[in-house]
């Protein structure tokens, strides 16, 4: 099962990284003036995260993530996701609607993002875990 499932996010600010020593203040500085929101990926295999892309808005990161998501699951049959957000509850349920309107899911949950991980990425963080099949 775990080689199956997909791990992507994507975050609000890098503020987080900053301060945890993980990016540097140039880093910093350039992503807020440009408004950039990295999108990661957690691959199964390794549980390294390796970013993807850079995306200049809020609303064009998640509007990737359903991209990416629909190229790896190549409209192979149900899918079953699960949404994770750090400190966003009502901006992950309105992400639910627009996933499940994409997507034959055959389960759907949201879930608050664990919180080692709310510490490092920050409040904002928006991610997706899904596979499809049985």
């Amino acid at each position: 099962m775990q080689r199956r499932v997909t791990m992507l996010f994507t975050l609000d600010t890098l503020e987080y990284l900053a301060k945890g020593g993980r990016i540097g203040k140039a880093a910093l500085w350039a992503s807020g003036l440009l408004s950039i929101k990295p999108i990661m990926e957690i691959p199964t295999t390794t549980g390294a995260i390796e970013p993807l892309e850079r995306v200049r808005t809020r609303e064009k990161s998640l509007t990737r993530l359903l991209e990416i998501m629909e190229t790896k699951t190549f409209k192979n049959g149900p899918v079953h996701v699960i949404i994770d957000h750090a400190n966003v509850p009502n901006e992950a349920y309105e992400f639910k609607k627009r996933l499940s309107s994409c997507f034959d899911c055959a389960e759907i949950y949201v879930n608050d993002w664990p919180l080692v991980a709310a510490v490092h990425c920050g409040p904002g963080a928006m991610g997706i875990s899904f596979y499809t099949g049985e």
